[in-house]
């Protein structure tokens, strides 16, 4: 495996444990104005510190999305095309979406819980948080990518928890449930490790013209 698939799969595993570690230390994944304005309020500093984290975990999904395009061209073009492309575009409101919850949290700062919330809610109401939705289309390349790397050889168990833990990742943020959304990034992080073992074993290689151009031997 070159260094740039090495680099790709760790990423592509690392990011959903990040991501399992940014909801175990925030103290809310909840949309709603009261929500956000109590974490931002009460817990300013495991909120930051969440939202760090969970901006380098879509970071490393970006790279992880893109390996595993790569490497499922070859054996289905049109899904890894599409499931990359969808991802990407996931991941990068989701970078968003964290960038905005900073800028709220640094205005309401200083405020009290209840002030906090009415300054939030006509940002949440209004839709500049409503970016957060556009990260379902990540969830849905991911599915694709599940679904195109059983062309790979991936067992369909694994394809099903890793569409699984996508999902419910989904589900989790948009109820608010963090627990639901642990269980989920976990549900992903194997999913995403039985993918990176499935091409370790089975020594898959991306298509030969995507080498090529990577400067690999074809």
């Amino acid at each position: 495996m070159s260094a740039y698939s090495r680099a790709g799969a760790t990423c592509l595993v690392l990011a959903p444990i990040a991501g399992l570690a940014s909801v175990l230390i925030a103290k809310t994944v909840s949309g709603k104005a009261s929500d956000l304005a109590s974490a931002f309020v009460e817990h300013p500093n495991a909120t930051h510190l969440g939202l760090a984290i969970n901006s380098v975990a879509a970071s490393l999904l970006v790279g992880g999305i893109v390996w595993f395009a790569w490497i499922a061209y070859g054996h289905s073009p049109r899904l890894a095309m599409t499931g990359g492309v969808l991802g990407v575009l996931g991941m990068l409101a989701v970078l968003f979406d964290d960038a905005v919850h900073v800028s709220g949290s640094l205005v309401v700062d200083g405020m009290t819980t209840d002030q906090a919330t009415k300054a939030l809610k006509p940002l949440t109401s209004g839709g500049v948080f409503a970016v957060g939705p556009l990260s379902e289309l990540g969830d849905l390349g991911l599915v694709l990518l599940a679904i195109a790397a059983l062309r790979l050889g991936l067992p369909r168990w694994a394809a099903v928890v890793l569409c699984v833990g996508v999902i419910g990742e989904g589900i989790g943020f948009g109820a608010g449930s963090r627990y639901l959304v642990a269980v989920a990034f976990a549900l992903t992080a194997i999913g995403a490790a039985m993918v990176v073992r499935t091409v370790l074993v089975g020594g898959v290689l991306p298509a030969p013209a995507l080498r090529q151009r990577a400067g690999q031997p074809v």
